[in-house]
């Protein structure tokens, strides 16, 4: 499933720029914040009541992105890898018949959700605690809001190299409280997906994989606070 591809992809990411010597701050809740909102894309599909709900949804929010993208800029999809340029036309009428062909007589659906209420949703169903709040400091450290940015712990400038580095670091605090909604979320979302293949002995295993990965978080973590 695309959705969670994308979002293990910047899990991925995530690791990779914590385990670097270099000091990171803001680009951390960019992937987390990335992470939880197209995790939010998969819990919204593999939450739908039926088969034929999840395949109307998928349809509808392809149709809802090519619409909010408008006729402005190049629409470019990738085929056989090799990159195609689409008019908005030709998006807007394949968006429109994927979603006619699998909409049911008498059926009616909510409005696609915005990434807003997709994350947010998510981390509710993670039991992740205020998770609008939670949202709002990952955007504005994305976007490099001052007052939220400024509580990164931002270190003076130093040398190194011949050249002047100003660093932002991440506090061990942040730290935590990314990979717990990361972990968290990612959880809820497998479970969701290997419930539906009805695999018990996958859903065991998937247990396992996330207890072990939690505790070796938190130990790492206490081993910080020492």
């Amino acid at each position: 499933m695309q959705a969670i591809s994308t979002a293990a992809d910047h899990g991925r990411a995530f690791a990779w720029v914590l385990r670097a010597k270099e000091d990171h701050g803001p680009s951390f809740a960019a992937l987390c914040r990335a992470f939880v909102e197209v995790a939010g894309r998969a819990w919204w599909l593999l939450d739908s009541c039926d088969a034929a709900q999840l395949e109307y949804r998928a349809a509808a929010m392809r149709l809802t992105e090519v619409r909010e993208k408008g006729s402005s800029g190049l629409t470019v999809r990738v085929r056989d890898g090799v990159y195609e340029t689409v008019s908005y036309e030709e998006a807007l009428l394949d968006a429109q018949r994927a979603l006619s062909r699998v909409s049911v007589a008498g059926r009616k659906e909510k409005k696609t959700p915005g990434y807003t209420a997709l994350a947010c949703g998510v981390m509710s169903a993670a039991e992740i605690v205020e998770p609008d709040a939670k949202y709002s400091h990952l955007s504005a450290v994305s976007h490099g809001a001052g007052f939220s940015v400024g509580g990164l712990g931002a270190r003076a400038p130093h040398q190194a190299d011949g050249f002047t580095h100003f660093t932002i670091s991440l506090p061990i605090a942040n730290a935590q409280q990314y990979l717990r909604i990361m972990t968290r979320v990612f959880n809820v979302v497998m479970e969701k997906f290997i419930s539906l293949a009805g695999d018990s002995a996958e859903q065991a295993r998937w247990r396992y994989a996330y207890v072990n990965g939690h505790n070796r978080i938190v130990n790492a973590f206490d081993a910080l606070s020492d």
